[in-house]
C-alpha cells in the first residue's frame, strides 16, 4: 500500500478525580509487551519521571529476527515433525458452532479475580506441579466442555482444542525496551475432557502436553502454521475463507497471558496501576 496508516488510536475516559488512558491498535504492528512499555513511557513522562524521552528512537521490526528458524534448523525440523500430530489432534477436535459463520464482529466481556483468588490459583498450581498458564488452559477446557456435549456422541471429533500465545522475546534475545514489534509464538492443547474429570487431573494432563512443547520449542514454529494457512487460503473464496478456521483449525478458545508486575514494577507510595487489556477474537479463536 502506498498510503500510510496510523495503527494506534489513543483515548481518555474521564472520572471525577482521575482519568484512564487507553489505546486501541492494530495487533499486527506489535505485541502487548511493546504497548505496555510505550504506555509506561507516556505515563512516566506525564508524571515527570521519564527514564528516557519518548523521542528516543527504538528499533522497529528488526529483520535480524525474521530468519530465526532458518538459523536454528533443529527447531524447524522438530516443528515440521510435529505437524502430523497437530493435524491428527485437530481432526479429532469437535468444531465450534457459530450462529453466523459470516459474522466477523467482536464481543467483549470483563471480570476480575481478587488478590486472594489469584493467590489460591498460584498456590494450587505450585502444589500440583503445573504452571499458572497450564491451570488457565485447564480451567478454559473445563468451562468450554458443557458447550460441546454433542462431541460425546461423535465417533471421531470427540475432543476439545484450545490455544495459547507465547511471548518469544527471550528466545530471540530481543531487548524489549529498545525493540518495538511483534514477537509471538503459539501452541495448541487437545483433550477429551471427560465428564467428571477434576481440574487437578486435567491440569496435570495439560502440563504433560505443554512440557513437551516447551522442551522442543515447538511454539517457535508458528510461522510454519501461518505460511501453510496463507497458501491454503489463497485458493479459497471469501465465503470459504471465513469458515476455514472453524472447519480445519477448530480452536474453541485461547489464553494470552502477561505478568504486568515484571514489566511495570510499582514503587513505594505509588498508587497501584490498574491495567486492563482486551484482545480481539475472531474466526481463528472465538474466545
Amino acid at each position: 500500500l502506498s498510503e500510510r496508516i496510523n495503527p494506534f488510536r489513543f483515548f481518555v475516559v474521564a472520572a471525577p478525580e482521575s482519568f484512564s488512558l487507553g489505546v486501541a491498535y492494530f495487533h499486527a504492528v506489535a505485541g502487548a509487551e511493546s504497548l505496555v512499555l510505550l504506555m509506561q513511557d507516556i505515563v512516566n513522562t506525564f508524571l515527570g519521571r521519564a527514564e528516557r524521552g519518548l523521542s528516543r528512537p527504538v528499533e522497529l521490526y528488526p529483520r535480524s529476527y525474521g530468519g530465526w528458524l532458518r538459523r536454528h534448523p533443529s527447531v524447524l525440523f522438530r516443528k515440521l515433525a510435529s505437524l502430523p500430530t497437530l493435524v491428527r489432534n485437530l481432526r479429532r477436535s469437535c468444531r465450534p458452532c457459530y450462529r453466523d459463520a459470516q459474522d466477523m464482529s467482536n464481543g467483549f466481556d470483563s471480570f476480575s479475580l481478587t488478590c486472594e483468588d489469584l493467590h489460591r490459583l498460584t498456590t494450587a498450581g505450585k502444589s500440583w506441579g503445573v504452571t499458572l498458564n497450564d491451570l488457565f488452559l485447564a480451567l478454559l477446557l473445563k468451562a468450554l466442555s458443557p458447550l460441546a456435549v454433542d462431541r460425546f456422541r461423535a465417533l471421531r471429533r470427540n475432543q476439545l482444542s484450545v490455544g495459547s500465545i507465547v511471548n518469544i522475546r527471550k528466545d530471540l534475545g530481543v531487548d524489549s525496551r529498545r525493540t518495538f514489534g511483534l514477537f509471538l509464538g503459539s501452541f495448541v492443547v487437545t483433550h477429551a475432557v471427560p465428564e467428571g474429570i477434576s481440574v487437578k487431573a486435567l491440569a496435570a494432563d495439560v502440563h504433560r502436553q505443554t512440557l513437551r512443547i516447551k522442551q522442543t520449542s515447538r511454539y517457535m514454529g508458528t510461522p510454519v502454521d501461518l505460511a501453510c494457512a496463507r497458501v491454503i487460503l489463497s485458493f479459497l473464496s471469501i465465503g470459504r475463507k471465513k469458515k476455514f478456521h472453524q472447519k480445519y483449525y477448530p480452536l474453541w478458545g485461547g489464553v494470552t497471558n502477561m505478568n504486568l508486575n515484571t514489566l511495570w514494577p510499582q514503587t513505594g507510595g505509588e498508587k497501584p496501576i490498574d491495567y486492563l487489556r482486551a484482545v480481539s477474537t475472531g474466526p481463528a479463536t472465538p474466545l
